[in-house]
């Protein structure tokens, strides 16, 4: 008998999922939609900063160069980034 009462209002299995148990998947849902659209937009701001980048080439040039010389300087000067300690 107690089944049937669970049966009216809807808190027992039956052909669709109650609302209490449909209740956390749509909140998961809502919660991955936010973190997809977070991603998206994330991605959008870095192809934006590669499609800069692609369209000025001596940008990347002058950033290497910055990298060899503050290599060299941590290397201590030495030639290739070689140390002379054998």
């Amino acid at each position: 008998m107690k089944s049937a009462k669970f049966e009216s209002t809807g808190l027992t299995g039956g052909d669709s999922l109650p609302v209490l148990q449909s209740l956390p998947i749509l909140l998961l849902i809502k919660k991955d939609n936010e973190i997809l659209t977070g991603l998206s937009t994330q991605l959008e701001k870095k192809l934006e900063d590669l499609q800069q980048i692609v369209s000025n080439p001596s940008s990347i040039l002058s950033y290497l160069v910055g990298l060899m010389a503050a290599k060299g300087e941590n290397s201590g000067g030495a030639a290739g980034g070689t140390s002379s300690e054998w």
